[in-house]
């Protein structure tokens, strides 16, 4: 254990709990029939409702569970920044060259600086999400799910215009809920916090470079659709460029 002195039966413990649930893992495992699992899938409805019946009410179904998970992912990364912004003084004091940079902008407090800093981290977690919506038109149909959309009265145009619309306004839901996140833990441990305003200003100034990289991931769907690998890799040389 740490910083106490070396028990070593915890260990034990340990152990004993891995092997009781390595011998139920393989238990589980052979009584388990090829491709099925252990709790049967529940039947679906007969009829699907009304949402289902266009195709930004089916893109909205598939894309649910992922967009509330971002959300709710962007919105506690975004606290855990904002938690920070009490000790600045401490964290830039302590550097000669951060004092510096920040203190060249007298006219704005260090929190109001670093929120430029913070922003551009967040908005390229938030740009993950945007790139995986619009890349998930060339990813339904290389599984085939979108043979029998295609061959009734659903157009390539129509598919592609319900995905990067739920992708434009989840780009601005993201940058909100960043906004609120720094806010509502910078209150907490700031004094003289920036308002609300002053968040939603810094986050939404970053949406242009958001539906940039959209609209570089529509060209490749359209384009080349088995190469929608590029936008994250545009991506990831953005976050080296810029955090670095």
């Amino acid at each position: 254990q740490c910083f106490v002195n070396n028990y070593w039966w915890p260990i034990g413990v340990m152990l004993a709990i891995c092997s009781v649930l390595l011998i139920l893992v393989f238990r589980l495992a052979m009584t388990r029939d090829l491709g099925r699992g252990l709790v049967s899938e529940r039947p679906g409805h007969r009829h699907a409702g009304a949402v289902l019946s266009s195709p930004f009410g089916l893109a909205l179904k598939l894309l649910k569970t992922p967009l509330i998970v971002w959300s709710v992912t962007v919105l506690l990364f975004a606290a855990a920044y904002g938690s920070v912004f009490g000790d600045l003084d401490s964290f830039i004091g302590g550097n000669e060259m951060l004092s510096a940079i920040f203190a060249a902008n007298p006219a704005f407090s260090l929190a109001e600086q670093f929120i430029v800093m913070l922003v551009s981290v967040m908005t390229m977690i938030a740009t993950i999400t945007i790139i995986s919506c619009v890349e998930r038109i060339a990813a339904e149909e290389k599984r085939g799910h979108t043979e029998h959309l295609f061959g009734r009265a659903v157009s390539r145009g129509q598919q592609m215009a319900a995905y990067t619309t739920i992708a434009f306004v989840t780009s601005i839901v993201l940058q909100f809920l960043t906004a609120l996140g720094f806010w509502s833990a910078g209150s907490m441990v700031l004094d003289t916090a920036p308002s609300l305003g002053t968040f939603m200003q810094a986050t939404f100034a970053y949406l242009p470079a958001i539906w940039c990289m959209m609209g570089i991931t529509m060209l490749l769907v359209a384009i080349l659709p088995g190469k929608t690998s590029i936008a994250y890799a545009w991506l990831a040389y953005s976050f080296f460029s810029v955090y670095l």
